[in-house]
């Protein structure tokens, strides 16, 4: 990685700490009061023209984190520049700021006219009252990456679960590729997400669900070490090498005439930015292919692909994520998944509750990508079937009636699965991403 990782309590002793400590396991985390800063060292830089930020942290609710940095170049520093303010549990916006040498795209930073030569970033904590607070337990930065060394590893094929983002929530399937790339990476170490969970956790109010260091942020949530980078291929090889996949940004076309997109065989059509995780490389007939799971494809079978090597280098971007094993005493402020009790309303409707019998609020769908603010959803079980997580069951997606109901009847159901169809799991997925699981009495 052509940056810095900042993720050990050594790493992290080397900046200044203003009303901020480090907690026993080494993460950063408020002193006493309702604001602290971590600022870094000054790091120095060959010739940075564009840099990404991404963390990993705990964000209890009523508390947040605010990541900025700033550049320096033969005219001197520019400004603070801000990624926003991260939790899961507030209405989260990416700014995009145009004034001076450097300027603020989204989730870029973006030096304007020459090259940077050092960078130094910082980190506010806020807590709504004393005794809460939000703790970093990851902290990085990147720029694109110079050619390595591409050491010649072993071939490797990792096992990884295949979701399409076709057949998922009609209000944003079309637009969260980041969102299942990343769930395929923490369901295959162990998670049992839906990709909508993970979707409107990383959803991004100003921008959507593509927003790099926020997808690895929902991922840092949950516990896991996490970080959005630009990568070489021999780093590549290397996390597929000691068993991780990694999500990579591509972009490309089916049309070997298209002109303007590099041109991807097996790919299902066109897209100018995408995201899909990569699982290993294998060889045949002399030429090396990689091994993807690509959610633009018509159904969940169809994304697990290959992709020639050399043509699938051209579509990548650079920037790739990287998700690792929890860890210690993290991921306690995620939104969780709760157990819920479904009971009949009358008239083909139902309500959901809570264990303790209390009627819960269905999350409202409606709007389109971002303006979406949850999902509600069946999970279907068919027999004779055992998919590794729900995400691999069909799913059929509901809306809740004015009153907090739902209707829910054996039509709703595809045809062609009502006879091999054993079971029914709701799944009500708020906008933090939290969710209730209940089951539900097969029509």
């Amino acid at each position: 990685m052509n940056g810095m990782m900042i993720d050990t309590a050594a790493k992290f002793r080397e900046g200044a700490f203003e009303g901020v400590e480090l907690s026993p396991w080494g993460y950063v985390r408020l002193q006493r009061g309702r604001e602290g800063c971590w600022t870094s060292p000054v790091y120095s830089v060959d010739g940075v023209t564009k840099l990404v930020a991404s963390w990993s942290a705990d964000a209890p609710r009523g508390t947040s984190l605010e990541v900025q940095a700033r550049v320096c170049l033969e005219s001197g520093w520019s400004s603070w520049l801000s990624w926003g303010e991260w939790s899961p549990y507030r209405d989260r916006r990416s700014l995009s700021a145009a004034e001076g040498p450097a300027a603020m795209d989204t989730d870029t930073l973006l030096v304007k006219k020459g090259a940077a030569f050092c960078v130094q970033l910082r980190v506010y904590l806020r807590a709504q009252q004393k005794g809460l607070s939000p703790q970093l337990r990851l902290l990085c930065f990147s720029s694109p990456a110079g050619k390595d060394r591409d050491e010649a590893i072993p071939q490797k094929v990792l096992k990884a679960p295949s979701y399409s983002q076709s057949i998922r929530q009609p209000e944003i399937g079309w637009c969260i590729c980041s969102a299942v790339t990343m769930t395929v990476l923490m369901n295959r170490l162990g998670e049992n997400l839906l990709p909508e969970e993970t979707a409107h956790l990383c959803c991004d109010r100003a921008y959507g669900f593509g927003n790099w260091p926020y997808s690895a942020a929902a991922a840092g949530a949950r516990g896991f070490r996490a970080w959005a980078a630009y990568a070489s291929l021999g780093e590549l090889r290397r996390e597929i090498s000691d068993g991780y996949a990694v999500g990579i940004s591509v972009r490309y076309t089916n049309d070997p005439n298209d002109g303007e997109l590099p041109y991807l065989e097996g790919t299902t059509g066109r897209t100018a930015g995408h995201l899909i995780a990569l699982c290993g490389f294998e060889s045949e007939g002399g030429r090396e292919y990689a091994v993807v799971r690509d959610s633009y494809s018509p159904d969940n079978a169809g994304a697990a692909r290959r992709y020639p090597l050399d043509q699938l280098l051209q579509a990548w971007g650079g920037v790739a994520y990287f998700v690792r094993e929890r860890q210690p005493e993290a991921g306690y402020a995620a939104p969780g998944c709760r157990r819920g009790v479904v009971r009949p309303a009358g008239e083909g409707r139902f309500r959901l509750y809570g264990e303790g019998g209390e009627e819960l609020r269905l999350p409202p769908v409606g709007g389109r990508g971002e303006a979406c603010t949850g999902t509600l959803a069946v999970a279907l079980q068919i027999r004779g079937q055992a998919p590794s997580t729900l995400a691999a069951c069909p799913m059929v997606y509901l809306t809740a009636e004015e009153d907090g109901s739902f209707r829910w009847s054996r039509e709703q159901i595809p045809e062609e699965l009502r006879a091999a169809c054993g079971g029914a799991v709701l799944c009500a997925v708020c906008e933090t991403g939290g969710s209730v699981h209940a089951q539900l009495p097969m029509p």
